[in-house]
């Protein structure tokens, strides 16, 4: 129960929200690459690309037939789980959770400046997840060799997701995404719901965009997202709960890769709803190009904790988790050769 509550929650801050930027349209002919890679503990300054202004001001280029973003998200979550019954404790394991996935969209049909169709294609799709039962065989883990660990051990191994090596037509409906294989037919559920789940946000408007546009933002500047608007950021919804706060503070202006960028430090703090206590608390960097709005980059990390109990026909039992999150989420934009 509480590795699926963590689970879900990887899988929507990892490939929905912050991680599909708005598509829009690029000044060259081929996808250009982001080299921006310094880590979140880094100051702004040591971005090795050469300073701007100290203010600039948001605009945007709609999308067009042809454009493409290439994404590569690496999501990463720790968990430490303890459950205890009668206040006695009944189980302790450590379990780590990791996602690798490349994907490439391309825009096939834009009406009135919004994505109705693209093609999304998945290069890389991969998820990792190790589970120990006890700080003990943790321990044991490190310090043996495989043959002599402990039978519920399970050792860390790489899944390749059903949608990998794979490509899919997506088309936004009102509130629904329509996804079909190459061939044209429906894909399997589980192809299907990772699809929809990576590609939530097409074809509707970027709440981050709409907030930014027009704005003229100094540097060391904080700006306070409204509930609402970083509620739709992050891709939550009732079973989630609410952001408490969602903290941009300009940093710097740079000149990254030929492009305009403003280089935020973001604060995110969240709560599950009861059901679902959940507490996140996560920062980093988020640089966006100024001229377009392009996210080419939202690297985040923090502690999440969880506390919950739970009634059943064999007893009351107390589950309590915490671990550490890191998302980092790099963009390549372009417009296909005609």
């Amino acid at each position: 129960m509480i590795l699926n509550r963590y689970l879900a929650l990887l899988v929507h801050l990892g490939l929905v929200g912050l991680s599909l930027p708005q598509i829009v349209s690029a000044a060259n002919n081929e996808i250009q690459p982001t080299s921006h890679t310094v880590p979140t503990t880094l100051p702004a300054q040591s971005l090795g690309n050469q300073a701007l202004g100290s203010q600039v001001t948001f605009a945007q280029q709609p999308a067009q037939v042809g454009d493409r973003v290439a994404q590569t998200v690496n999501v990463d979550l720790q968990i430490h789980t303890t459950i205890t019954q009668a206040e006695q404790r009944a189980n302790e394991s450590q379990t780590s959770l990791k996602r690798r996935q490349q994907r490439f969209v391309e825009v096939l049909e834009v009406v009135d400046g919004n994505v109705r169709r693209a093609h999304v294609s998945y290069p890389l799709s991969r998820m990792t997840q190790t589970h120990v039962n006890s700080p003990e065989e943790a321990h044991l883990k490190k310090t043996q060799p495989k043959k002599t660990l402990p039978k519920n051990d399970q050792p860390e191994q790489e899944v390749a997701q059903a949608v990998e090596k794979k490509s899919y037509f997506v088309t936004r409906a009102g509130e629904r995404l329509l996804v079909t294989d190459a061939e044209g037919a429906i894909p399997p559920q589980a192809e299907f719901e990772i699809v929809v789940t990576s590609l939530q946000n097409l074809g509707l408007p970027n709440p981050l965009i709409q907030f930014l546009l027009g704005r003229t933002i100094r540097v060391g500047e904080r700006l306070q997202l409204p509930q609402e608007i970083a509620e739709q950021l992050m891709g939550f919804g009732e079973q989630f709960g609410k952001v408490e706060q969602f903290e941009l503070e300009l940093k710097s202006v740079q000149q990254i890769d030929g492009q305009p960028c403003a280089v935020f430090v973001a604060t995110i703090e969240a709560v599950g709803e009861p059901a679902n206590p959940i507490r996140i608390r996560a920062f980093g960097q988020i640089v966006i190009q100024t001229k377009t709005c392009r996210t080419v980059r939202a690297e985040l990390s923090g502690p999440l904790t969880l506390s919950t109990a739970e009634h059943t026909p064999a007893g009351s039992f107390q589950y309590s988790a915490r671990g550490n999150m890191h998302i980092a989420i790099e963009s390549q934009y372009g417009h296909a050769r005609r």
